[in-house]
């Protein structure tokens, strides 16, 4: 995965895997971690099927720019893991 942070805001750019499923544990082992760190939105990218079957909506755009504005100034959060122990 391959993204960034805008405020409370992660913006996914790309993901890749070559096995099969293996991108649809990896989004919602993602999901799970930005939802533990406290981010508020997750821009997924373009609407897929695969997306949608997860849970994805597609926000019309006005919407969406709305919903960053009121993310973006929140204080970053570290979405960094924590050390293993």
């Amino acid at each position: 995965e391959l993204g960034y942070t805008v405020g409370l805001c992660y913006c996914s750019l790309t993901g890749f895997s070559s096995a099969k499923s293996a991108g649809t544990i990896q989004l919602v082992a993602l999901g799970v971690h930005l939802h533990r760190r406290g981010l508020k939105l997750w821009d997924f990218g373009m609407g897929m099927e695969y997306k949608h079957s997860l849970g994805a909506k597609d926000t019309d755009r006005m919407e969406f720019v709305a919903r960053l504005h009121a993310t973006r100034g929140d204080p970053p959060s570290d979405i960094a893991a924590p050390p293993a122990p």
